[in-house]
Parts: C-alpha cells; structure tokens; sequence
C-alpha cells in the first residue's frame, strides 16, 4: 500500500476516534457550557451553529485542565492539542481526579489523549509497505490536521476554536499581540506529536 493510501487510513482514524472521545466526553457530563454540562443534543445543534467549533472535534480531544484555578491569575488550561506526553500525563491526573466520583468521566479522560493517536498510528503502520513509509505517513496525521485547526481558528476566531487549544487562547485573551505565537505553536504541537507517535509506526511497518 502506498504512503498516500495508508496516510489516508491514518488520518481517517485518527479523525473518526478524536470526534468518538469528544462524543463520551460529553455523554460523561465533562464539557462545561455556562456551568451547566452539555446535552449531547447541544453539540450536534453546533454543526448548524458553530460549525467551525464543530469541525475542530474531528482534530482534537477537548479535554482539559485548569492549572489555574482558584489563583485569581486568569483561566490556563492545558489540554486539547498539546505535545502527547503531556497529554498522556493530563490524562491520567484528571482520570485518577475523576474516577471516584465519575468513574465514566474519569476513563474517558484516561483514554481521550491517547486511543486516537496510538491506534491510528498501529493501523497505519500495519498496513505500510516499509518502516520509511510507516513513519512519514503517520507524520503527517497530526501535521495536517493542526495546520486545519489553524485554518479553522482564523476563519472562526479563538472563540470557536479555544476549547481544542486552551493554552494559545490563554495567550490570546492576555493580548492579542501573542496572535503570531499561535500561528506558530498549533503546527509545532503538530510536529510534536507526530514525532511522538510515528516511531510506533514505523516500528510496525514491514521490513524491506
């Protein structure tokens, strides 16, 4: 199989997955909309009006954590897209916070950060030809689909596409001024994670 069609099989799982952990994580009560937690009718009713937040559950798992909180500093969350190690360690710390009191929310968190790109970086590289080709067509999943969230923050604004890049809208509400470090930082977080995850691939990939 070619680099186009097993990137292809990549990024569709990888989609497919991160648009399912955003789905649980709403169906777990752990998306806050006003203090209130989001009906699941709620985040269908986006594709008609907020599509571009919509589209940003395909790139990347909402989850967050508020570092923050309780400091009067201001709202620094981490999470959404973010280098996989710490998305991996944000995901454990908020499911070991939440599985006593919401065991759902708590696995939800566990697996959100790390099922997409660990499966879909597996299946990519099952089905490349080489390891060469099982590391490059992994590569770039995360490399498009953040350069995609760029576009979708410029042609929605930080409004829309904050909850998937919680720390860049942090800079962005601070001043404006930090606009360039996010056109900057969502394609190195994407580099980062394809970096991070397609070893695993071209590990898997078939041996010339």
């Amino acid at each position: 199989m070619g680099l186009g069609k097993a990137f292809g099989y990549g990024i569709l799982i990888y989609v497919a997955l991160n648009f399912l952990m955003n789905i649980l994580l709403v169906l777990a009560e752990g998306v806050d909309l006003g203090g209130v937690p989001m009906l699941i009718s709620e985040f269908f009713s986006m594709a008609s009006s907020d599509p571009v937040q919509f589209l940003g559950h395909f790139l990347a798992f909402r989850g967050s954590m508020d570092i923050l909180e309780g400091l009067g500093i201001g709202n620094l969350s981490i999470g959404g897209l973010i280098p996989s190690s710490i998305g991996i360690i944000i995901g454990i710390a908020m499911g070991i916070q939440y599985l006593p009191v919401n065991g759902f929310l708590g696995v939800v968190y566990i697996i959100g950060f790390l099922l997409p790109p660990l499966i879909s970086s597996i299946a990519t590289g099952k089905i490349s030809e080489n390891q060469t080709q099982g590391f490059f067509s992994w590569f770039l999943v995360p490399i498009i689909t953040s350069l995609v969230l760029l576009i979708l923050w410029i042609a929605g604004g930080p409004e829309s596409v904050g909850p998937f890049v919680p720390f860049f809208k942090f800079l962005y509400d601070v001043d404006v001024k930090y606009e360039f470090i996010i056109y900057i930082g969502i394609p190195v977080v994407g580099l980062f994670q394809g970096m991070f995850w397609s070893g695993i691939s071209a590990a898997l990939g078939k041996e010339v």
